[in-house]
């Protein structure tokens, strides 16, 4: 099943941005009903990148203990949700993560898994075979060298991102099924054009997400705060390579009903309503079940209030309504 699953061509990026917009995710976010949660392993990372939100260490870190992962998949299961994004930290340095995936998937959770990009031959065949794996993202910001190590701390791992490409490939991954993911900082703004041609042209992404920094964790560094001017040229550029529609959702990248039908759970228990908004934790899952703090906390991790200002305005307020990371950090 995972092969057939992992080699299938997903038709085009619209496709993406159906799903984001879809009627379940209408339906959950005004049920405020999670769908969708990003689910961090381990807080050990290998990207070497020096904005991470998450202040990741490089190799070095901590864990979720396994059995506390697969009790809150149960929890998961139980409450309907029906897709898990595993992200970190890079979750494959969880010692058990083909387990707990797996689990995942065994319980009929769907599974996107977000690697920081050093996936060698044998962790390429690995989630290959792990059961309900739908798609792998890389994270890969820009394909300039220069650009690059301004915002990482070691040259080869930009290579090492390539031979994922490859390695992934390999095992069975259908191109349309390995996502680039693109943290837009000013230095990868500069390249943007050319990384896009790249990742579209000749990797054959179906969808390059590209999330606005944020100056947050370790990242906190304003001069990579790219500019307005920066952002609008990367996500009109994208639209040319990927679709008009996109700019409906603009840098708040999946709209308003996937941002509503979501929430967040770090490698240490704390559930937030956003992988960047660490100051607005509502519980911890080492103190409370999730499905309790779901009950209790739902309008905070729905976003259940008004939202005002120039989105509220906007011609594209039935899609999208701005971000609530980009209003947080930038405009307080």
């Amino acid at each position: 099943m995972a092969e057939t699953m992992i080699s299938k061509p997903i038709p085009d990026s619209r496709y993406f941005f159906d799903r984001y917009i879809s009627p379940n995710k209408r339906y959950a976010a005004e049920a405020m009903r999670p769908r969708i949660v990003d689910f961090e392993l381990t807080s050990k990372c290998g990207g070497a990148c020096t904005y991470c939100y998450a202040s990741s260490p490089y190799f070095k870190g901590a864990d979720m203990p396994t059995e506390q992962a697969l009790a809150v998949i149960d929890d998961l299961a139980e409450m309907g949700v029906s897709q898990v994004q595993w992200c970190g930290g890079d979750p494959i340095l969880h010692p058990d993560w083909q387990e707990i995936i797996g689990y995942a998937g065994e319980k009929g959770l769907a599974n996107s898994v977000f690697v920081a990009g050093i996936v060698a031959p044998r962790v390429a065949q690995a989630l290959a075979d792990t059961p309900n794996i739908h798609l792998v993202g890389i994270n890969f910001d820009t394909v300039d060298e220069e650009d690059f190590m301004l915002t990482h701390t070691l040259e080869r791992v930009q290579g090492m991102k390539y031979k994922a490409f490859e390695n992934l490939r390999n095992a069975g991954f259908h191109p349309s099924r390995i996502m680039p993911c693109l943290t837009l900082t000013k230095p990868a703004a500069r390249s943007i054009e050319r990384t896009l041609d790249f990742l579209v042209d000749e990797m054959g992404a179906g969808y390059v997400p590209m999330f606005v920094y944020h100056p947050i964790g370790e990242g906190g560094a304003t001069e990579l705060t790219p500019s307005l001017d920066d952002i609008r040229r990367a996500y009109a550029y994208r639209a040319e390579k990927l679709g008009q529609h996109w700019l409906r959702v603009g840098p708040t990248e999946c709209g308003r009903f996937y941002c509503r039908s979501k929430f967040h759970v770090t490698w240490d228990g704390r559930v937030l309503p956003c992988a960047v908004l660490y100051d607005f934790e509502v519980g911890n899952v080492n103190r409370k079940p999730l499905r309790e703090i779901l009950e209790s906390q739902s309008k905070q991790l729905c976003y259940d209030f008004e939202v005002t200002g120039e989105c509220a305005t906007c011609d594209d307020a039935d899609v999208c309504w701005g971000c609530r990371a980009n209003a947080y950090f930038y405009k307080g």
